[in-house]
């Protein structure tokens, strides 16, 4: 794949020259009204579920039946509060955006493992501990709380973010490159996912790391780095956490 014009490629990565938002600002709310709306030239990612579809029994003896109750009530016991259930964040503003099908609107409560969107000419902006997040238009991502912070597993569109200095961490997952703000201070930067085998990530405010397969690099404030990883992501078994031992095996990848 071609390197941008007036870059260097280090690796899988490709690093254009400085990029700030218009006067330099490094307002969060600048950069999300500017957020670039970058149209995904793959259709929506692929449920493996949905490609090998299995039957299942639609009927079952009387003994088993019972034997199953029997089982069930033997091992009865309270269930443990799911992750999911815990509260995340908080809708600050929606416009066309979504909980999977379900209509966003501000003041809205965001949970962990949910799946969050956009429409084409649709915005959303979260609060997540002390930290902002946006999502342009035409952009999806599931959201989790992680061991650090907020994990956000970005799969279409634009993902912008703002985390304060001493705050809890931030990471962002496109594609299998993952970006975390470097060190403890302020931090304010841009993750645009274009294709399974190329991501963009700008930096507005303090450093950035980003990391693809083992190698690894810092995207300076008022810097730009295009990444193009030896492998993407393809299809999606289930929608897990990044941080879950099973994470990769959720996913089939392809080699760009």
């Amino acid at each position: 794949m071609p390197s941008p014009p007036n870059s260097e490629v280090f690796g899988g990565f490709a690093i254009p020259e400085p990029l700030l938002t218009p006067g330099g600002s490094t307002d969060f709310d600048t950069l999300a009204a500017n957020a670039v709306v970058a149209a995904s030239p793959r259709p929506d990612p692929i449920l493996l579920d949905q490609l090998d579809p299995r039957s299942r029994p639609l009927r079952s003896t009387l003994g088993k039946r019972i034997a199953r109750i029997v089982v069930f009530a033997s091992l009865a016991r309270p269930a443990p509060a799911l992750a999911a259930d815990a509260p995340l964040g908080v809708v600050m503003q929606a416009n066309l955006a979504h909980v999977k099908q379900s209509n966003l609107t501000k003041g809205a409560t965001v949970y962990s493992g949910e799946e969050l969107s956009t429409d084409d000419g649709g915005s959303l902006d979260l609060e997540i501990a002390s930290s902002r997040v946006g999502l342009a238009a035409g952009s999806r991502a599931h959201f989790y709380s992680g061991a650090n912070g907020v994990v956000a597993d970005l799969t279409d569109g634009t993902l912008t973010f703002r985390r304060n200095g001493g705050a809890d961490g931030i990471e962002v997952v496109a594609s299998d490159v993952r970006i975390v703000p470097k060190g403890g201070g302020p931090a304010t930067g841009q993750v645009t996912f274009l294709s399974p085998c190329k991501i963009t990530i700008s930096s507005v405010a303090g450093e950035i790391e980003v990391t693809a397969g083992k190698e690894s690099r810092i995207v300076k404030e008022g810097e730009v780095y295009s990444v193009l990883p030896k492998t993407g992501i393809l299809a999606v078994k289930s929608y897990i956490s990044p941080e879950d031992p099973a994470y990769h095996d959720s996913r089939r990848q392809i080699l760009c």
